[in-house]
């Protein structure tokens, strides 16, 4: 393991770190919704481009595949739902989950479902 040097200014809180291959993605506190992708060589990271995420809000962000899932907020600010994004596009989600209470919310992960070659029977 090794340690990877990122410049970043005193107002910017390092808040979610994703490895995407190729590149190690990032969310700072004061951009919710907008997550850097970090390209890294030897010990330095150099942040190569964005992805904004419309109407997500907070650190919590998970990639898988294509889709970028978050915390989303509505129009009334409430945090009771989960959007699914395409990514890299970003824009406007796709898909809202609700019902969701963001107090108990805490990260986001994805489990992904076993192909059925891959399932037992």
């Amino acid at each position: 393991m090794s340690t990877i040097h990122l410049k970043l200014s005193k107002s910017d809180a390092l808040e979610t770190l994703q490895w995407d291959v190729p590149y190690l993605t990032m969310e700072l506190g004061k951009e919710p919704g907008v997550i850097y992708q970090v390209k890294v060589q030897g010990t330095t990271g150099t942040i190569v481009g964005h992805t904004t995420l419309e109407s997500a809000s907070g650190p919590l962000y998970w990639i898988q595949g294509s889709s970028a899932v978050a915390a989303y907020q509505t129009s009334r600010g409430a945090y009771a739902s989960v959007g699914i994004w395409d990514y890299p596009q970003g824009g406007s989600p796709t898909e809202i989950i609700s019902g969701i209470d963001k107090k108990g919310l805490w990260d986001l992960t994805v489990s992904v479902a076993p192909s059925a070659s891959h399932s037992r029977k």
